[in-house]
């Protein structure tokens, strides 16, 4: 590997963020790694299960191989990075299916983001065990990995490339939202901008969605989805869910968001008798997208109940029209041309009064 040159670069990179962190190299390797898991993880998902056993050469690694070969180093560099043992996980070999290597790499990334999570630079020094029986510092052990995730991303890259499949990093990005389409704090915008649909790869379920300047609108977040927001500037998480739902996401989200210094807003609905969708709800919601000081996510599990309590707000607190209101929910996943219930919709009932213009499952 080129370590050299790359070392180089993350010093040089770095250099402008010194006087702004207490651990410049920490956050700087903690940022190439959500950038790495991003684009690995997306690769991995894009590849056609019927490639992965491509390789241009005889001698070189299948896209399989890559994919495996980057879980087991995901282990063992941020476990050794971080100071955390990675769990047990099951053997899999470079022919198991598409899906189960994918969900591998997943969860490898997912780990690095534990391990790495209160990663700083007191220690970069410190020797730690290398493979060959050989000791590295934690800091040429960061080198490494970060060597090895973009060598591997670039590899992965070409053979996608020679397969007719473009790259993550080779797509053209959503388009940004034009200026001065503020949503959240005490003077919003006047124009309500259509939804923009994200990449939930590894960071959320279902939908990612960004309105304006200020507002994201999800499906469940994991924990590298937060983190990224929290790089994105959001300071407020607004979460529709329930106790019994939250219990199974595998981590701790209250925890997690207070680690990293967010606001945390809990309104649990679920349209029974012990969370019902309410007017209450609604205002809660209103009086956080006014107070806070950032950005807001909005999420429910698939954003279907994030969909409609969006969508209520815009008619009861921004004045837009039942039918523009809809249609701009609809866009994120108000899915109200499905029937959910035997009673009224979600958005009714946190308005309190009927909405002209629902689907209501009407489609055979």
């Amino acid at each position: 590997m080129t370590t050299r040159p790359v070392a180089l670069l993350f010093a040089l990179a770095l250099l402008p963020r010194l006087t702004a962190s207490q651990s410049p190299v920490a956050d700087g390797f903690r940022s190439e790694e959500a950038k790495s898991a991003k684009n690995l993880v997306a690769a991995a998902q894009d590849m056609p299960a019927d490639k992965y056993a491509f390789k241009p050469t005889p001698a070189q690694m299948s896209f399989a191989d890559i994919t495996l070969h980057l879980a087991e180093g995901n282990d063992f560099f941020c476990g050794a990075i971080g100071g955390m043992k990675a769990p047990a996980r099951t053997k899999l070999a470079a022919t198991a299916p598409r899906d189960q290597l994918v969900t591998r790499l997943t969860e490898t990334f997912d780990f690095c983001g534990q391990a790495l999570a209160k990663l700083d630079d007191s220690r970069l020094a410190e020797e730690l065990p290398f493979f060959g029986g050989k000791k590295m510092t934690r800091a040429a052990m960061m080198i490494v990995a970060s060597d090895d995730w973009g060598d591997h991303y670039s590899q992965a890259a070409i053979y996608m490339r020679l397969n007719g499949v473009l790259p993550p990093t080779a797509k053209k990005p959503a388009p940004e939202p034009a200026a001065a389409q503020k949503l959240t704090g005490p003077h919003p915008s006047g124009a309500i901008p259509a939804p923009v649909l994200l990449d939930t790869t590894g960071l959320f379920r279902d939908r990612y969605a960004k309105v304006g300047d200020d507002l994201f609108i999800s499906g469940q977040p994991t924990e590298r989805g937060l983190r990224e927001l929290k790089r994105q500037g959001v300071t407020t998480i607004v979460n529709l869910r329930t106790p019994e739902e939250m219990a199974a996401i595998g981590f701790d989200e209250v925890a997690l968001a207070k680690e990293l210094g967010m606001s945390y807003v809990y309104l649990p609905v679920r349209g029974n008798a012990q969370y019902p969708y309410s007017p209450a709800t609604l205002s809660k919601f209103t009086e956080a997208m006014t107070g806070t000081q950032g950005k807001v996510l909005l999420h429910c599990t698939i954003a279907w109940r994030a969909s409609h309590l969006w969508g209520a707000y815009l008619i009861a607190e921004r004045g837009v029209p039942d039918d523009a209101a809809l249609a701009n929910a609809r866009t994120i996943n108000l899915m109200d041309d499905m029937r959910m219930s035997d009673g009224r919709d979600p958005i009714e009932q946190f308005l309190d009064r009927p909405v002209p213009g629902l689907l209501r499952g009407r489609k055979p």
